[in-house]
């Protein structure tokens, strides 16, 4: 069952940089 593990990882590194892309947009694209 390592597909999980990798399903998992995958995902919760998919939603930082998500939500590091977001963030960048709102923050600085706001601002500028």
């Amino acid at each position: 069952m390592d597909w999980i593990f990798l399903a998992l990882s995958a995902g919760l590194f998919a939603l930082m940089l998500g939500l590091a892309v977001l963030g960048e947009r709102l923050g600085g694209g706001a601002k500028e």
